[in-house]
């Protein structure tokens, strides 16, 4: 359980404590989430080799698309007809704003898939 409250606190995968992202990013201002070199706790370098994240975006596929399917199904609640139009606009106006935090947590995804803790 420890991981994971650490992946959704956005700390590094080996020690656990220190940042991953200096800056979070902002969807309106169009600033994409600046990510360390290393941690600053343990010197773990973020970034293996380069193409390293190019796996993640399988990660954010995956987010986008259940992000999509909950977003449908409330508009589905929430509308008499789910294949109304606003139910379209609205599934990519949540992806939109939600693609920030899609690529952040890809990121981190992927870096704690194939990163074991530090003993």
């Amino acid at each position: 359980m420890s991981r994971i409250v650490s992946l959704l606190k956005e700390k590094c995968p080996n020690c656990e404590q220190g940042r991953v992202y200096e800056t979070k990013g902002n969807v309106f201002k169009l600033e994409l989430p600046k990510m360390r070199k290393n941690c600053k706790v343990c010197n773990f370098y973020f970034e293996r080799e380069p193409g390293y994240y190019w796996g993640a975006m399988y990660f954010s596929y995956a987010l986008a698309i259940a992000q999509a399917i909950a977003v449908y199904f409330i508009c589905a609640f929430i509308f008499e007809d789910p294949y109304d139009y606003r139910t379209v606009v609205i599934i990519l106006v949540a992806m939109l704003l939600l693609s920030i935090v899609n690529l952040r947590y890809s990121r981190l995804l992927w870096m704690y898939t194939f990163t074991s803790k530090e003993k």
